[in-house]
């Protein structure tokens, strides 16, 4: 906070002059204005303190590869999240990676959480050699 319009100002509740601080509760600031012939006044502020919305990415997932995920983050407004992944909208996740999301509420606040995407790889999957057999003959498949 700053003052103008005097030469010296005074703050109560521990404000220095022109200096960044931050207050944990809305409150009332009031400071003292001096001019050069001694005479003073006061004026009051009000700081209002919004809480931080409780963001939350939702719970971990792991899927397997080539499949789609949607993450969501609930808890505030808005939601940008980290790796291009747009809030609600299916992606393909290639590899395991942590995803943040920024959530921001009405009041402009903002908090972040996340979550773990594994992504388990496919099994190598053999049905084996190609089979030629005549009308009639039995042929036996076995996967590996």
């Amino acid at each position: 906070m700053s003052g103008s319009g005097a030469l010296t100002y005074s703050w109560d509740n521990g404000v220095v002059d022109g200096l960044s601080f931050a207050p944990s509760t809305t409150g009332s600031y009031t400071v003292t204005g001096t001019d050069a012939n001694g005479c003073s006044n006061t004026d009051a502020v009000l700081v209002t303190v919004n809480a931080l919305p409780t963001v939350s990415a939702g719970s971990d997932q792991v899927v397997c590869s080539g499949t789609s995920v949607i993450i969501s983050g609930t808890g505030a407004s808005t939601y940008t999240w980290n790796h291009n992944v747009v809030d609600g909208s299916p992606f393909a996740a290639t590899s395991t990676s942590s995803y943040t999301v920024i959530g921001t509420d009405v009041n402009g606040c903002s908090n972040t959480d996340s979550v773990l995407v594994t992504v388990n790889t496919l099994p190598t999957v053999s049905a084996g050699s190609a089979q030629v057999i005549c009308q009639g003959s039995s042929v036996v498949l076995t996967g590996s």
